[in-house]
Formats: structure tokens, C-alpha cells, sequence
């Protein structure tokens, strides 16, 4: 993916927040990828999915919150998989209602089945368009 140059303390930082100094190398047109997937998803009604893949420490992160970083405008939802042998159920999804609230936050918080917690987010990310909903490592997922 290229070479990426950070502070140490990026990897702490939830998406969409500002490390400060760093630069990323070799990386624009990635970013341009992204970017054209934001115009056409602002330009009609219709979302868009794009998966980012790369091995360990090739700077996935960085480049999503680099992109997040130069889009401050918009509505930023992130979350994260455990990288645990018993991760949280549906982990992910609780840290996207831990900054959305409401009635996601409520279905997860009781134990919503999967299809339901689905659905509600479906509905919370067509409240505020658009809306970049970043989930990362999903190959740490649990099964729900």
C-alpha cells in the first residue's frame, strides 16, 4: 500500500480523530478511490461499501483516518472487532451506538438479536446522509 509515517499514538485513537503530525506516502490514489466513492454516494441516494485489505501494518488505519481527517464534515461512525478468543457479541456495532445513542444504543445495551441490531443501524445511517460508518478488523468478528 505504500509507506506510511505517524506518531506512535495513532493506533489509540478512534477513526476520525486528528494524530497531528503525519504524513502518508505513495497514498493518493487510494484516496482518490475514496473520494470519488464519497462524491457518488453525495451525489445520489444510494450508499456505497468499500473494503480496504492489506496485511498487518501496512497502514489501513492510517489511511482511514487520514481520509476522515480531511472530512470532518461529515458524520463519522467507527467501530471496532476484538481481537479476542471470546470477543464482545456484536462489539463492533456497541462501539458505533456508543456515538450515535439512542435507540440503537438501547436495542444493544438489551440484548437485540442480530437482525434487529442490522436493521436499526440500517435506519440510523439514513438519519444524516452521508454518514461514513468505518468497521475495522473485521476478521476478528464474533459470529453474531
Amino acid at each position: 500500500m505504500g509507506v506510511v509515517r505517524e506518531t506512535s499514538s495513532a493506533m489509540s485513537r478512534p477513526i476520525g480523530t486528528s494524530s497531528g503530525a503525519r504524513d502518508l506516502l505513495e497514498r493518493a490514489g487510494q484516496l482518490a478511490q475514496l473520494d470519488e466513492n464519497l462524491a457518488a454516494v453525495a451525489s445520489s441516494s444510494r450508499g456505497r461499501l468499500v473494503l480496504i485489505r492489506g496485511e498487518a501494518g501496512v497502514g489501513k488505519t492510517s489511511l482511514l483516518r487520514h481520509f476522515c481527517d480531511r472530512h470532518r464534515e461529515l458524520r463519522i461512525l467507527s467501530g471496532a472487532c476484538d481481537a479476542l478468543f471470546t470477543p464482545r457479541p456484536l462489539g463492533v456495532f456497541a462501539d458505533v451506538a456508543q456515538i450515535t445513542g439512542g435507540e440503537l444504543e438501547s436495542l444493544i445495551e438489551a440484548g437485540g438479536k442480530p437482525h434487529e441490531v442490522a436493521a436499526r443501524l440500517m435506519s440510523e445511517l439514513r438519519l444524516v446522509r452521508p454518514t461514513v460508518l468505518v468497521l475495522e478488523d473485521l476478521h476478528w468478528a464474533d459470529e453474531a
